[in-house]
């Protein structure tokens, strides 16, 4: 099971690892960037020039890879629920690895909206 695990860890990381190459080139475009503005005032480097609107783009892109995971560990589930060999226990833990993914899933799904009602009424207020 450890080694299942660890090849679902490391599966995860390849699937972040774009993301660390991504800011590397985000850091070599911010030093060639001309500043209009006093040293003393920030400047907005990205889509998300205020509080609100950086929160949202952060968890739109954390929503992004839960479904990843979840359909993982409903591979993780059925793996564990075929190697169950007809062990009861094992086949209930696989049964509720898979329902909590399939859970897990349908939050994700259901979290899209959720920001973008959350956005609407962030922007209806400024």
């Amino acid at each position: 099971m450890r080694k299942i695990l660890n090849k679902v860890y490391f599966f995860i990381f390849l699937l972040l690892a774009p993301l660390l190459g991504r800011a590397a080139d985000f850091s070599e475009t911010y030093e060639k960037l001309y500043n209009p503005l006093p040293e003393n005032q920030l400047v907005c480097l990205s889509r998300a020039c205020d509080l609100a609107e950086f929160f949202i783009l952060i968890i739109r892109d954390i929503l992004q890879i839960i479904p990843i995971v979840s359909v993982l560990f409903i591979l993780v589930g059925a793996f564990q629920m075929i190697s169950s060999a007809g062990n009861e226990e094992r086949l209930i833990k696989a049964k509720k690895t898979i329902q909590w993914a399939v859970l897990g899933l349908v939050f994700a799904l259901l979290s899209f909206s959720i920001v973008a009602i959350v956005r609407n009424i962030l922007s209806a207020n400024t």
